[in-house]
Protein backbone atom coordinates (compact mmCIF):
# COMPACT_ATOMS: atom_id res chain seq x y z
CA UNK A 1 0.00 0.00 0.00
CA UNK A 2 2.37 2.52 1.35
CA UNK A 3 5.17 1.86 -1.90
CA UNK A 4 2.21 2.37 -4.41
CA UNK A 5 1.08 5.40 -2.57
CA UNK A 6 4.52 6.31 -2.49
CA UNK A 7 4.92 5.90 -6.41
CA UNK A 8 1.83 7.95 -7.18
CA UNK A 9 -0.36 4.94 -7.52
CA UNK A 10 -2.82 5.95 -5.19
CA UNK A 11 -5.94 4.14 -6.94
CA UNK A 12 -4.30 0.88 -6.90
CA UNK A 13 -2.47 1.66 -3.50
CA UNK A 14 -6.23 1.90 -1.81
CA UNK A 15 -7.41 -1.46 -3.80
CA UNK A 16 -4.43 -3.48 -2.53
CA UNK A 17 -5.04 -1.98 0.73
CA UNK A 18 -9.13 -3.18 0.60
CA UNK A 19 -8.18 -6.57 -0.94
CA UNK A 20 -5.56 -7.02 2.07
CA UNK A 21 -8.33 -6.36 4.24
CA UNK A 22 -11.01 -8.34 2.70
CA UNK A 23 -8.09 -11.72 2.51
CA UNK A 24 -7.09 -10.80 6.22
CA UNK A 25 -10.16 -8.96 8.33
CA UNK A 26 -7.67 -9.01 10.99
CA UNK A 27 -4.98 -7.21 8.85
CA UNK A 28 -2.48 -5.81 10.93
CA UNK A 29 0.24 -4.38 9.10
CA UNK A 30 -0.51 -0.86 10.73
CA UNK A 31 -0.95 -2.30 14.17
CA UNK A 32 1.53 -0.46 16.15
CA UNK A 33 -0.07 2.66 14.46
CA UNK A 34 -3.12 2.07 16.65
CA UNK A 35 -0.82 2.09 20.22
CA UNK A 36 -0.48 5.90 20.69
CA UNK A 37 -2.90 9.14 19.70
CA UNK A 38 -0.48 10.16 16.90
CA UNK A 39 -0.06 6.97 15.04
CA UNK A 40 -4.55 6.55 15.20
CA UNK A 41 -4.48 10.02 14.05
CA UNK A 42 -2.29 9.51 10.71
CA UNK A 43 -3.74 6.35 10.10
CA UNK A 44 -7.65 7.65 10.40
CA UNK A 45 -6.16 10.44 7.88
CA UNK A 46 -5.13 7.85 5.73
CA UNK A 47 -7.74 5.41 5.77
CA UNK A 48 -10.29 8.11 5.41
CA UNK A 49 -8.58 9.40 2.33
CA UNK A 50 -8.76 6.07 0.86
CA UNK A 51 -11.96 5.69 1.87
CA UNK A 52 -13.22 8.74 -0.10
CA UNK A 53 -11.37 7.56 -3.35
CA UNK A 54 -12.71 4.12 -2.77
CA UNK A 55 -16.33 4.80 -0.57
CA UNK A 56 -17.55 1.31 -1.83
CA UNK A 57 -15.01 -0.52 -0.43
CA UNK A 58 -16.24 -2.43 2.28
CA UNK A 59 -13.01 -3.21 4.46
CA UNK A 60 -11.68 0.29 4.31
CA UNK A 61 -15.06 1.73 5.77
CA UNK A 62 -14.87 -0.94 8.33
CA UNK A 63 -11.49 0.02 9.71
CA UNK A 64 -11.95 3.44 9.60
CA UNK A 65 -14.67 3.02 11.77
CA UNK A 66 -12.64 0.95 14.38
CA UNK A 67 -10.05 3.52 13.82
CA UNK A 68 -12.78 6.36 14.94
CA UNK A 69 -14.37 4.10 18.05
CA UNK A 70 -10.85 3.95 18.94
CA UNK A 71 -10.38 7.68 19.26
CA UNK A 72 -13.82 8.03 20.81
CA UNK A 73 -16.04 9.00 17.59
CA UNK A 74 -18.87 6.76 17.68
CA UNK A 75 -21.08 8.01 15.64
CA UNK A 76 -18.70 8.55 12.89
CA UNK A 77 -17.61 4.83 13.55
CA UNK A 78 -21.04 3.72 13.28
CA UNK A 79 -21.81 5.82 9.83
CA UNK A 80 -18.75 3.95 8.53
CA UNK A 81 -20.08 0.07 9.80
CA UNK A 82 -23.02 0.64 8.27
CA UNK A 83 -21.68 1.52 4.71
CA UNK A 84 -19.33 -1.46 5.14
CA UNK A 85 -21.80 -3.95 5.88
CA UNK A 86 -23.76 -2.77 3.50
CA UNK A 87 -21.62 -4.55 1.24
CA UNK A 88 -19.81 -7.03 4.00
CA UNK A 89 -23.43 -8.90 5.26
CA UNK A 90 -21.19 -12.04 6.58
CA UNK A 91 -18.41 -10.74 8.55
CA UNK A 92 -18.58 -11.37 12.57
CA UNK A 93 -15.48 -8.48 13.09
CA UNK A 94 -17.65 -5.57 11.58
CA UNK A 95 -20.29 -6.48 13.45
CA UNK A 96 -19.06 -6.65 16.82
CA UNK A 97 -17.05 -3.36 16.02
CA UNK A 98 -20.57 -1.94 15.26
CA UNK A 99 -22.16 -3.33 18.02
CA UNK A 100 -19.25 -1.90 20.39
CA UNK A 101 -20.42 1.73 18.77
CA UNK A 102 -24.01 1.07 19.73
CA UNK A 103 -22.57 0.52 23.06
CA UNK A 104 -20.52 3.86 23.69
CA UNK A 105 -23.41 5.34 22.09
CA UNK A 106 -25.53 3.70 25.14
CA UNK A 107 -28.03 1.89 22.44
CA UNK A 108 -27.60 -1.26 24.49
CA UNK A 109 -30.11 -3.45 22.57
CA UNK A 110 -28.74 -2.65 18.96
CA UNK A 111 -25.52 -2.97 20.69
CA UNK A 112 -26.70 -6.32 21.80
CA UNK A 113 -27.89 -8.12 18.62
CA UNK A 114 -24.74 -7.06 16.76
CA UNK A 115 -22.53 -8.49 19.31
CA UNK A 116 -24.84 -11.41 19.32
CA UNK A 117 -24.72 -11.95 15.89
CA UNK A 118 -21.07 -11.05 15.55
CA UNK A 119 -20.42 -14.04 18.19
CA UNK A 120 -22.45 -16.23 15.70
CA UNK A 121 -20.72 -15.73 12.52
CA UNK A 122 -17.53 -15.62 13.84
CA UNK A 123 -17.14 -17.29 17.57
CA UNK A 124 -13.19 -17.23 17.70
CA UNK A 125 -13.83 -13.21 18.55
CA UNK A 126 -12.77 -13.18 22.12
CA UNK A 127 -12.99 -9.76 22.52
CA UNK A 128 -16.80 -9.61 20.97
CA UNK A 129 -17.65 -12.02 23.80
CA UNK A 130 -16.18 -9.54 25.94
CA UNK A 131 -18.18 -6.67 24.54
CA UNK A 132 -21.34 -8.82 24.72
CA UNK A 133 -20.53 -9.44 28.57
CA UNK A 134 -20.46 -5.55 29.22
CA UNK A 135 -23.67 -5.16 27.48
CA UNK A 136 -25.56 -7.92 29.14
CA UNK A 137 -24.52 -6.82 32.49
CA UNK A 138 -25.18 -2.95 32.03
CA UNK A 139 -29.04 -4.39 30.84
CA UNK A 140 -28.92 -6.31 34.13
CA UNK A 141 -28.65 -10.11 32.63
CA UNK A 142 -25.47 -10.54 35.05
CA UNK A 143 -25.60 -14.60 34.33
CA UNK A 144 -25.54 -14.20 30.41
CA UNK A 145 -22.77 -11.75 30.85
CA UNK A 146 -20.87 -14.56 32.91
CA UNK A 147 -21.41 -17.17 30.27
CA UNK A 148 -20.14 -14.27 27.66
CA UNK A 149 -17.21 -14.06 29.13
CA UNK A 150 -16.40 -17.94 30.47
CA UNK A 151 -16.81 -18.22 26.03
CA UNK A 152 -14.04 -15.15 26.35
CA UNK A 153 -12.03 -16.62 28.60
CA UNK A 154 -11.76 -20.23 27.11
CA UNK A 155 -11.01 -18.23 23.74
CA UNK A 156 -8.07 -16.21 25.59
CA UNK A 157 -7.17 -17.87 28.48
CA UNK A 158 -4.26 -15.71 29.87
CA UNK A 159 -6.56 -12.26 29.06
CA UNK A 160 -6.15 -10.79 32.42
CA UNK A 161 -8.82 -8.33 31.77
CA UNK A 162 -11.25 -11.18 31.02
CA UNK A 163 -10.49 -13.49 33.87
CA UNK A 164 -10.88 -10.75 36.46
CA UNK A 165 -14.28 -9.60 34.59
CA UNK A 166 -15.17 -13.01 34.85
CA UNK A 167 -14.52 -13.38 38.25
CA UNK A 168 -16.29 -10.31 39.51
CA UNK A 169 -19.26 -11.13 37.87
CA UNK A 170 -19.35 -14.47 39.71
CA UNK A 171 -18.97 -13.17 42.62
CA UNK A 172 -21.56 -10.96 42.14
CA UNK A 173 -24.00 -14.40 41.48
CA UNK A 174 -22.33 -15.66 44.51
CA UNK A 175 -20.32 -18.03 42.27
CA UNK A 176 -17.85 -18.37 44.48
CA UNK A 177 -15.97 -22.01 42.47
CA UNK A 178 -15.97 -19.87 39.37
CA UNK A 179 -14.94 -16.99 40.69
CA UNK A 180 -11.71 -18.53 42.07
CA UNK A 181 -11.61 -21.20 38.21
Amino acid sequence: FRALRGFGHYEEAVDDLNRSFAADPKYTWFGPALNDEKGRKSLLRELSAAAERRPEAAWLQAWRGFCLLETGSAQEALACLERALGREKKSGLIYAWRGRAWRDLGRLERASADLRRAVRLSPELCAAHEILSQVQEARGELAAALSSLSRATRLAPTTVPYLLAKARLALRLNRREEAAA
